[in-house]
């Protein structure tokens, strides 16, 4: 090795160590203002290694939020980051966020837990007292040409209706995501295939998703033979049953898209 590679490798190395050691408070004063309607406070730490104690984008809302540069990640072309954070209300999350230099940005890794009373108004037709976890596992998820892309699985754990005594076990439930290919000239179709885990009801669904967060979801709703009778109660407002004993489903809905929720 001669001595001018010897000499660049010694000026790049120190460039790269004074830029992650800058204080990311620094950073942020450089780059102010920041893009619309992001607020960042509390603020310590470097560009490699940082903690905000609150990060926010209209109704998104992060706390106790941590960062960590990935220096080993640049050697594969990207710039990546460890994000964890830690809300108020148990909700917790921790992703890898990847930014190739040749490609779109995109997370990794992303596992995301909160309990199922932050968004059970928007996971059902009506409020019914659930209590549970929702734990989010994504593999990759992606913003690209204003549609999600996304790959993982959701799993609703522990569900249980508290508004009857005793409280009325559900049970735990998976869905599978896929990101389906567009037909013709529409957006991909986010498809979710939704099982039981062995409790008291056997169900079988699909839920689709469109770029609008326009949902539907379809499918099939069995008794087991240890349903609690409060469960087996709440089965009267899906119709009758199918000579299988069969209940069909057909709920229909519209969750805030990504561009609504950021503002983007």
């Amino acid at each position: 090795m001669t001595g001018k590679s010897l000499l660049f490798i010694g000026i790049a190395t120190y460039l790269i160590s004074l830029i992650i050691q800058t204080p990311l408070r620094q950073v942020l004063a450089w780059i102010e203002p920041l893009p619309e309607q992001i607020k960042v406070y509390s603020v310590e730490g470097t560009i490699f290694s940082a903690q905000a104690e609150l990060i926010q984008k209209n109704k998104l809302r992060l706390e106790h939020v941590s960062w960590k540069f990935r220096p080993e990640m640049l050697f594969t072309g990207r710039l990546a980051g460890d994000l964890t954070f830690e809300n108020s209300d148990q909700t917790r999350g921790v992703a890898q966020i990847n930014y190739p230099i040749f490609g779109s940005p995109h997370l990794t890794n992303t596992r995301i837990r909160f309990p199922v009373q932050a968004i059970e108004s928007l996971l059902l037709p009506m409020p019914i007292n659930l209590n549970g976890w929702i734990s989010i596992e994504l593999n990759y998820l992606a913003w690209l040409n204003n549609h999600l892309d996304i790959a993982g699985d959701t799993r609703l754990e522990n569900i249980v209706f508290s508004g009857s005594t005793p409280p009325a076990p559900f049970g735990d439930f998976l869905i599978i995501w896929e990101t389906l290919p567009p037909a013709n000239n529409d957006a991909p179709i986010i498809r979710g295939n939704i099982t039981d885990q062995g409790g008291p009801l056997q169900l079988n669904a699909q839920i689709n998703l469109d770029n609008s967060g326009a949902w539907k979801l379809s499918g099939t709703i069995v008794p087991r033979p240890a349903i609690p009778s409060q469960i087996s109660q709440m089965l009267i407002f899906l119709g009758q049953p199918d000579s299988q004993g069969k209940y069909s489903i057909s709920w229909n809905g519209r969750l805030p898209n990504i561009s609504e929720l950021l503002n983007i």
